[in-house]
C-alpha cells in the first residue's frame, strides 16, 4: 500500500514538473516572440523602396537580401513622438522563419548605413528587457497627451479598460483593450499639474486601427503617438561587407525645378533610362523625352516621388522629386 502511494506521488510530481516546464517554456517564448517588422523613416533618396522589397542602393540591398527582407513599402504618415508632426513611416518585414534577426538587422542599419534612415524602430511602443530581447510583441501602446487646461475629467479610468467618456468608450469597445492607464505630470516644486497622459494597451493587431479611430476624437487631446523610436548604444560593430555602397548623384547631375508642377528637366548626364516611383515603391508610368531630357508630371498626384536615372555609361542616380 505504501509502495503504491509512493508511486502515485512520484507520478504526481512528474506531471507537475512537466506542467511547470511547459508553462515556463511558453512564458519564455512569449517574452521573446518576434514579429520581424521594423519601422524606418528613410533619409537618403537611395534608401527609399523600389519595387516593393528593394532599395535604390546596392550595398543596402545586400543587407536586405542577407536578412531575408520580403517587404519594404510605405505604411502611412503617423504621429510618432508627442508634440511632433506626422512623419512618413516605411515598413520592413523579414521572412517569418528569420524574424528573430530583427534586432541585429536594426543595429546593422543604424551602425553600417549612416544617414540612410532618420529613425529606426520596432512598431507600437514594443517593450524591452535589458539584454535587447523583446518582452512581447503581441501588443502595443498608444499614448495620448493632454494639456492640463483642456483635460476633461471624463477621460479618467472607469476601470482597467475604459473611461467615463462615452465617445472614448464607444471606440475602446471595438478592440481587445488590455489596459487604460492615466498618469498626471506634476511639477514637484509647485505641485502644479502640467499635463496628463492616457496610455492604452491593446493587441498588436489592433493598435493601428485603434490609432485611426482615436484620431476621429482628436478634440479630446493635444497629441497622440503610436511608437517610440529606439535609441541604440554606440558600441563597436563589425560591418564587414555592409559598407553602404552608394549610387549617390554626382555634382554634374541637376534635376530642376524641384519642387515642380508640370515637368522636370534632367541636366548634366545623358540618361539611358528614367524611372519614377511613388512613396510606396511602385513604378509610375511616365514618358521621358530623350531629346529635351524632360519628364511630364502634370497628371501625377501631388506628393513625393523617387527618380532613378541610368546613364548610357551605366551610372545610376537616385533622387527625390516633389510634385506640387
Amino acid at each position: 500500500m505504501k509502495q503504491h502511494l509512493s508511486n502515485n506521488w512520484k507520478i504526481y510530481f512528474l506531471l507537475l514538473f512537466v506542467y511547470i516546464q511547459i508553462n515556463f517554456e511558453n512564458k519564455v517564448l512569449a517574452q521573446i516572440e518576434h514579429t520581424g517588422i521594423i519601422w524606418v523613416v528613410p533619409n537618403r533618396p537611395d534608401a527609399f523602396p523600389v519595387n516593393g522589397n528593394w532599395t535604390g542602393n546596392s550595398g543596402l540591398n545586400l543587407a536586405f537580401e542577407d536578412f531575408h527582407v520580403i517587404e519594404y513599402a510605405f505604411l502611412d504618415s503617423l504621429y510618432i513622438d508627442a508634440y511632433e508632426d506626422k512623419i512618413p513611416i516605411y515598413q520592413i518585414r523579414i521572412q517569418e522563419e528569420y524574424a528573430s534577426m530583427e534586432y541585429d538587422f536594426m543595429y546593422l542599419l543604424h551602425v553600417c548605413y549612416h544617414n540612410f534612415f532618420v529613425k529606426i524602430a520596432y512598431p507600437y511602443f514594443t517593450q524591452y528587457v535589458s539584454n535587447g530581447e523583446l518582452i512581447s510583441t503581441d501588443n502595443g501602446y498608444i499614448n495620448i497627451h493632454i494639456d492640463d487646461t483642456i483635460f476633461q475629467q471624463s477621460l479618467r479610468p472607469r476601470n482597467e479598460i475604459s473611461s467615463y467618456n462615452k465617445r472614448m468608450n464607444l471606440i475602446l469597445r471595438k478592440y481587445d483593450i488590455k489596459s487604460y492607464e492615466y498618469r498626471p505630470f506634476v511639477l514637484h516644486t509647485t505641485g502644479d499639474t502640467l499635463w496628463r497622459t492616457i496610455s492604452i494597451l491593446c493587441q498588436y493587431q489592433d493598435a493601428l486601427p485603434l490609432y485611426y479611430d482615436l484620431l476621429t476624437i482628436h478634440d479630446l487631446f493635444d497629441d497622440i503617438s503610436i511608437t517610440s523610436f529606439y535609441a541604440f548604444n554606440e558600441i563597436d560593430f563589425p560591418c564587414g561587407q555592409y559598407t553602404g555602397i552608394t549610387d549617390e548623384e554626382e555634382p554634374s547631375l541637376t534635376i530642376f525645378p524641384n519642387p515642380a508642377q508640370d515637368e522636370i528637366t534632367i541636366s548634366g548626364v545623358k540618361p539611358e533610362s528614367v524611372t519614377l516611383y511613388d512613396i510606396m515603391g511602385k513604378m509610375i508610368v511616365s514618358k521621358f523625352d530623350s531629346e529635351s531630357n524632360k519628364i511630364n508630371i502634370k497628371k501625377l498626384p501631388n506628393g513625393l516621388y523617387i527618380i532613378k536615372i541610368i546613364t548610357s555609361d551605366g551610372k545610376v542616380f537616385i533622387n527625390k522629386i516633389l510634385k506640387q
